[in-house]
């Protein structure tokens, strides 16, 4: 018995552990850290990918001075997205309204759009069913803007398979994700300010 306890006291074994609420914190420390957050920011940004292209390669560009809507479910990501456009373009001039789609104000989101150069069109499907997403109001927004020849881009936030329920996406990518670093990235690219290589994980075609 002398000898275990001999041994355990050797290699430290007697010694108090950290308590759960310690080790959480130290925890936090490591994740938030701003190492982590440039990973985080690095990883978003390569994983950028362009669902549909005019040219078969870029988004739709925005331009100087643009009036830019953006269109989304949500009032939140909507004004997340807003955001990050005006930090992001503050050297563009650009001119930003926010809309809502899905909640039956349909006449209203195609007038503002009507008055746009850009479009922003955010698209969030994760854990619904795809095939009973509201996909008939994203298709009445994309036909409007191919019929007026406009500039948009579908942002595709959640799973990144938008394309097989919309038909003649002229311009649209997929971030992977809602969060800041997601959306940040998908703005560069649309600012030319970084270029999509990602690739879809199961291809579509």
């Amino acid at each position: 018995m002398k000898r275990i306890l001999e041994m355990k006291a050797k290699y430290g074994l007697f010694e108090r552990s950290q308590t759960l609420a310690q080790k959480l914190t130290q925890l936090n420390g490591i994740i938030g850290s701003k190492a982590h957050r440039a990973v985080e920011q690095t990883i978003a940004e390569r994983a950028v990918t362009v669902l549909s292209s005019r040219e078969g390669v870029l988004p739709d560009p925005m331009k100087q001075g643009d009036r830019v809507v953006i269109v989304a479910a949500e009032q939140e990501q909507a004004k997340q997205l807003e955001k990050q456009l005006l930090q992001a373009a503050n050297n563009l001039s650009l001119k930003t309204e926010i809309s809502l789609v899905g909640q039956g104000n349909m006449n209203e989101t195609l007038q503002a759009i009507s008055k746009a150069n850009y479009v922003i069109l955010a698209s969030y499907q994760f854990r619904n069913v795809a095939s009973q997403f509201g996909w008939s109001d994203y298709q009445t927004l994309i036909n409007a803007m191919n019929e007026s020849n406009q500039r948009y881009t579908v942002f595709s936030l959640g799973n990144p398979y938008e394309m097989i329920y919309l038909q003649n996406v002229r311009s649209g990518i997929a971030v992977y994700g809602k969060q800041e670093p997601n959306t940040s990235a998908g703005i560069k690219v649309l600012l030319g300010q970084l270029k999509a290589g990602g690739q879809l994980p199961v291809l579509t075609d």
